[in-house]
């Protein structure tokens, strides 16, 4: 099969720029402003952080395509949903404004990430798809250490590709993940990092790629963008939350990365709201963003068993980990009993709707 990825690139550069000369509303990127010491920290530090976080040991990889590959978004004038942040691109950042003649950065050597093409790769068997990645390419990872002074830490972001429509449900699956590390985190990728960039409510969770947001699956998490009139990609999804419990005072590590699937073709990017990162209001996405009503477990942190004390009769409970799967249950008992699994943080959900989180150390 022959790609023709290519001419629709250029196809919609002409169309774009019959569009910008009836409308100045737009989404606006800028990779100038923020630069000093690194376009990196710059960003994370005057951008990005909110209350409750701070951070260090902040680099972009690979470095020499920071100023490139990494900006600050103005997204008031736009249909994104975000009125600012930090943007990240398998591209030139610029190209997301679709008055943008920067053209991608592309035709990299494959890069060799093995945690975004296992994420690429666990997607199909999620939806009823048999395609493979056998690679990953124009890989960028904004990554950094950060100490909360709050038990749990949400970030807002939207993902958005120019693969859209044409290349769903294909090996060109770009790809994204937010892979986090540290205390009561135990997940599948390096340093037992969880990947927090999962469609919202799925179980088991399903990361977020052009083939599992898109009009056929979990499309009300979907925007199409066909004109490109206000920003430079052809979808996107509608704002979503990511969140994960911490240990307050604990140094944890995340690292923010994306790739081209298959070939460097084509961009996708993923946008974070400015001062988003850190202590969290009370929306809720997913089994990571559980409210915590009152509800007393104890001892909490646990080494094994634990109890449940609440005010209201409960008859029965379900235990879930963080990748949203049941590991306990009971009826009409209060003792839990988690001896068989491994440290990390658990979420309590009890037959008359209270939920809590409790460690395992």
């Amino acid at each position: 099969m022959i790609k023709l990825k290519l001419s629709f690139r250029i196809i919609s550069v002409l169309v774009l720029v019959l569009v910008v000369q009836f409308s100045k509303a737009q989404l606006v990127v800028n990779t100038t402003t923020y630069t000093m010491p690194t376009t990196a920290e710059s960003l994370v530090n005057n951008v990005l952080l909110g209350t409750g976080v701070t951070a260090s040991n902040i680099v972009f990889t690979p470095a020499a395509n920071s100023s490139l590959q990494l900006g600050f978004f103005n997204g008031v004038n736009s249909n994104l949903g975000l009125d600012s942040g930090i943007v990240l691109s398998t591209g030139n950042v610029r190209d997301m404004s679709p008055n943008s003649t920067v053209g991608g950065v592309g035709n990299f050597s494959p890069f060799t990430y093995p945690d975004l093409l296992s994420v690429a790769n666990l997607v199909p068997s999620l939806i009823g798809q048999s395609f493979t990645i056998n690679n990953v390419y124009d890989v960028g990872v904004l990554e950094f250490d950060f100490i909360p002074s709050c038990d749990t830490i949400k970030f807002r972001f939207v993902f958005g590709s120019d693969e859209y429509q044409t290349w769903i449900n294909s090996y060109y699956n770009d790809v994204f993940g937010f892979f986090i590390s540290g205390p009561g985190i135990s997940g599948p990728y390096a340093d037992s990092s969880i990947n927090m960039a999962t469609v919202p409510y799925s179980n088991p969770p399903c990361p977020i790629t052009v083939s599992s947001i898109q009009p056929s699956l979990h499309g009300q998490y979907y925007i199409d963008n066909p004109g490109n009139t206000t920003v430079g990609l052809n979808g996107f999804t509608t704002v979503l939350t990511a969140k994960v419990p911490v240990i307050f005072g604990q140094t944890y590590h995340i690292r923010i990365a994306m790739a081209d699937g298959s070939d460097s073709s084509l961009d996708s990017g993923v946008f974070i709201e400015a001062g988003s990162f850190g202590e969290p209001e009370t929306e809720t996405t997913s089994i990571l963003a559980l409210d915590l009503p009152s509800l007393d477990l104890y001892p909490n942190p646990t080494t094994g068993i634990f109890y449940i004390r609440s005010i209201e009769k409960i008859k029965a409970f379900e235990v879930y980990n963080l990748f949203g799967e049941i590991v306990a249950s009971g009826f009409n008992r209060l003792e839990i009993d988690l001896s068989n699994q491994p440290k990390g943080v658990y979420f309590i959900k009890t037959d008359i709707g209270q939920t809590a989180k409790v460690v395992k150390q």
